[in-house]
């Protein structure tokens, strides 16, 4: 499972239990990440690839897209 892969599983499981989004910080610590802008570099990537959107400047701002 590629790091990009670990991340959208992560989010996905946290929106299911929480009912509202992980901060980066959460991401980045869970996903064994050295820091936030390590999970910055992933929420662009997934997304890139039109799995979800946010706001790099308000936390939990991650919406889930498919």
């Amino acid at each position: 499972m590629t790091t990009t892969d670990r991340v959208w599983a992560y989010i996905l499981g946290y929106i299911a239990a929480n009912g509202y989004p992980p901060t980066r910080l959460e991401i980045s610590d869970a996903v064994g990440l050295s820091g936030k802008s390590h999970a910055s570099y992933y929420l662009s990537k997934l997304k890139g690839q039109g799995k979800l959107t946010w706001k790099p400047s308000s936390p939990r701002s991650i919406k889930i897209l498919e």
